[in-house]
């Protein structure tokens, strides 16, 4: 790393940059722009203890607790991190909070203007590339790490219509997906072309990992929330979030009972999960989504058929 050099840190799980928005930092959209560009500067007698600095070659990014934000002081332990390395062959490396603790620098989001906390555990969502900044030149490696992405769900997916089975049309769309991502990458000729292309492939690839088989009829699940990680409990004719799934607790199995035109209805001990979380006689429909991978568990949105913004 040279630290006279502006380099790009992108988020290896979403594929955005990180980046400055005033006093905050969260993760965006590529665009070349100054607050994108970062100078990883190593602290002096110390190995693999870095700054990292702003491209106005005066302000840091610091940690404020579990908060990371703007400083001016690269002497302070807050304003220092310790690049550790993840995976040699595919550049993946990450940023420990240094002297303070556990943390690493990272995000639970994957859209554009997440923010970006110190906290974050060793997994993924605090994973980062580098790629130099060349002014001029186009930022693709966002794009080139969603192409090894979905080639590497193709390899790993079995054509069959058992449960983690993948229909042959899903395999053959993302196949074609793929190949449209390279032709868009070699004709790219400014950087929006790149991050439409990049949307485009993440978009097939959702619809890929939707296609999965992972739902069979006459099997009864439980639902837990990702981010919270409670289960759905029925209590007194309500479907609520509880903290611990407890075991031969009827009210946390679910049986998804698919329709004619694709959608699932949610069931418990007879009755339907409804759009306001009570249970009734009426069925009511749901249209599940593939949402992301994350340290290998696959995460899904339960959406309301008539209105997929809920």
């Amino acid at each position: 790393i040279d630290p006279e050099k502006q380099y790009y840190l992108i988020h290896y799980p979403s594929n955005l940059v990180l980046a400055t928005n005033s006093s905050t930092v969260i993760i965006q959209n590529p665009a070349g722009a100054d607050n994108q560009k970062f100078r990883l500067i190593e602290v002096e007698g110390i190995k693999n203890l870095y700054n990292l600095q702003l491209s106005d070659g005066t302000s840091y990014i610091i940690r404020n607790g579990w908060r990371i934000q703007i400083g001016t002081d690269p002497s302070v332990d807050n304003a220092r991190f310790v690049m550790e390395l993840v995976d040699g062959d595919a550049g993946i490396i990450r940023f420990k909070e240094y002297q303070t603790g556990p943390g690493y620098l990272g995000t639970d989001g994957l859209t554009d203007d997440s923010g970006v906390y110190g906290n974050k555990g060793n997994a993924e969502k605090s994973w980062w590339l580098l790629q130099e900044v060349v002014e001029g030149e186009l930022i693709t490696i966002g794009l080139d790490n969603t192409i090894i992405k979905a080639e590497q769900f193709l390899a790993k997916a079995v054509i069959g219509d058992k449960l983690g089975n993948y229909p042959q049309k899903a395999v053959d769309a993302l196949t074609t997906a793929i190949q449209a991502a390279r032709d868009a990458k070699a004709a790219a000729a400014v950087q929006e072309d790149i991050n439409s292309a990049m949307t485009t492939l993440n978009n097939a690839i959702s619809t890929f990992q939707s296609s999965e088989i992972f739902l069979m009829a006459g099997y009864k699940y439980r639902i837990q929330g990702r981010k919270r990680g409670g289960f759905f409990d029925v209590v007194e004719g309500t479907a609520g979030q509880v903290a611990n799934m407890t075991s031969g607790n009827v009210g946390e199995h679910f049986e998804f009972v698919q329709n004619e035109d694709g959608s699932f209805c949610l069931k418990n001990d007879g009755l339907n999960v409804g759009a306001d979380y009570v249970m009734t006689a009426s069925e009511i429909k749901w249209v599940i989504r593939y949402e992301a991978t994350v340290n290998n568990i696959k995460y899904y949105n339960i959406l309301q058929a008539d209105d997929l913004t809920k």
